[in-house]
């Protein structure tokens, strides 16, 4: 998809969680990596893992819904880190390849986090402000902004030397792609892997606020409008049966969910004692005794 269209408009499964109702305790005056400082009693601005705002901002010109795009993004960061934060947290921790697999996260990811206008915006912005050294005869940087974003096919490659290649434009253009790759992957990393890099409070952000969270000026931007271009990206008409289960002193993950339009189908499991199985399980066919294993595991042997 391109900008015009944007414009117009590690482990095995744990089955079945059971969620750990403790709430992380607040911490005033904490600094994560790459966290700004936050006085005391307030809360520290969340983290654009792999993205310098200050100099994304200076290209604004050349990228001009960039605060949008980055307030899209780093939004769907907060709701996939809440939800992994929340899997992390059940008694049997569900690992970062099971999560990456669920339904909803899958969907974020694909929409959102990996080829939306909005993602594809924000690499595009790093990727020239890591390589402004090519622009240092005033050839104008929009020729190149556009084609990054709207053509996505091409070579890549992070880890080329500028100095050997900066008069050579398919080059440049090659190592461009391949920070914007690169810079994509530590996003969905990070989710993945270490959502409290996003926030350390993680948990704690909500709707109220979200907005003055954001590490850049965000006055002149509508949360009302930013989750409705999530919903555009990345909502479903139909719930989610991914068996997430978010408890009641967790549900921010859940009401940000909700802003964008999806809800949650509860997982109902009905417990094998209501099977009226009989007491010796070797009686039964090995088909039915793989299945009530297979039973245990999605109930996380609680069954």
């Amino acid at each position: 998809m391109g900008r015009a269209n944007k414009k117009q408009n590690k482990g095995k499964g744990s089955g079945t969680p059971q969620p750990n109702t403790n709430q992380p305790k607040q911490t005033e005056g904490l600094q994560v990596a790459g966290t700004s400082y936050a006085k005391k009693g307030e809360m520290a601005r969340i983290t654009y893992p792999g993205v310098q705002i200050k100099e994304v901002l200076e290209l604004q010109e050349f990228f001009p819904t960039i605060t949008q795009s980055l307030a899209v993004t780093l939004i769907l960061m907060v709701i996939v880190a809440q939800l992994r934060v929340t899997t992390m947290a059940y008694t049997k921790p569900m690992g970062a390849n099971t999560f990456s697999k669920l339904e909803s996260v899958n969907n974020y990811i694909k929409k959102g986090l990996a080829r939306s206008p909005e993602i594809l915006e924000v690499a595009a912005a790093v990727a020239i402000s890591k390589t402004l050294a090519v622009h240092a005869d005033g050839r104008s940087i929009q020729e190149d902004a556009d084609d990054l974003i709207n053509n996505t096919s091409g070579p890549s490659n992070a880890s080329m030397n500028l100095g050997g290649i900066i008069n050579d434009p398919a080059q440049v253009r090659k190592m461009r792609r391949g920070l914007m790759l690169q810079l994509t992957g530590t996003v969905q990393a990070t989710v993945m892997h270490n959502p409290r890099r996003i926030h350390q409070q993680v948990q704690a952000i909500s709707s109220t606020n979200i907005l003055q969270l954001l590490p850049f000026d965000t006055s002149d931007l509508s949360l009302e409008a930013i989750t409705a271009r999530i919903k555009e990206l990345c909502g479903s008409e139909a719930p989610f049966h991914d068996g997430i289960i978010i408890a009641a002193n967790e549900s921010n993950s859940l009401e940000l969910e909700t802003l964008i339009g999806v809800s949650r189908k509860k997982p109902v499991d009905v417990p094998l004692a209501a099977l009226e199985l009989p007491a010796n399980l070797d009686s039964l066919p090995a088909w039915q005794r793989k299945a009530i294993n297979e039973r245990k595991r999605i109930a996380g042997g609680n069954a």
